[in-house]
């Protein structure tokens, strides 16, 4: 019986991560360390967990001004439906909200970030170590930088590590200073100029 549980609750968390695609682009944008599966699984949980002790309470609340009354229970089981369905779906939007406090973080130092790059190729500083160099200079968008020269360590091409930053970017201020430097690597013209 327990078996078949855990097999229904697998099916119901694989359903919704079907239903919802953009769950696990969102939480690698949020820089959420936690699968997908995971993340589903425990907004449930918190979701039955919130459900069930609000409509206990509105429960108990009925029974005391409306007496014994055997539409208590079917009020009851309609809040906890409703509020299972809100409070999930409220839990699931969870990494939109780390996602605009990112955007909102990079956006006030992409300016600076995009100058300081600027300023190191046109004084003559290979991509590469620029890139580096901004890493360590820079607080948020510096851990972006950090990820893609990391990328570019662990074997990715550069214009391949570009695009998934370019992909998994908060911000889109910050995404169009490095589609700006992916096209002009692929095309071959000055990176400088593009910027």
């Amino acid at each position: 019986k327990l078996k078949k549980q855990v097999i229904l609750i697998k099916k119901v968390i694989n359903f919704i991560l079907h239903s919802f695609p953009s769950i696990k682009t969102n939480l690698r944008i949020a820089h959420m360390k936690e699968t997908s599966y995971h993340f589903v699984q425990k907004s449930l949980v918190g979701a039955m967990y919130i459900s069930a002790t609000v409509s206990l309470l509105m429960f108990m609340m009925m029974d005391k001004f409306r007496g014994r009354d055997p539409i208590n229970l079917l009020i009851t089981l309609g809040i906890f439906s409703i509020g299972l369905i809100l409070v999930f779906l409220f839990l699931l939007n969870a990494p939109s909200v780390y996602i605009r406090k990112r955007q909102r973080e990079i956006d006030k130092e992409v300016l600076f970030a995009g100058r300081y790059l600027l300023v190191k190729m046109q004084s003559g500083v290979p991509f590469f170590n620029a890139l580096t160099d901004a890493s360590q200079s820079y607080g948020v968008s510096g851990k972006y930088f950090r990820e893609i020269v990391d990328d570019i360590q662990m074997g990715t091409p550069i214009e391949e590590a570009l695009d998934k930053a370019v992909e998994y970017n908060a911000s889109h201020k910050f995404k169009m200073i490095l589609w700006q430097m992916t096209n002009a690597l692929k095309t071959g013209i000055d990176t400088t100029g593009s910027l």
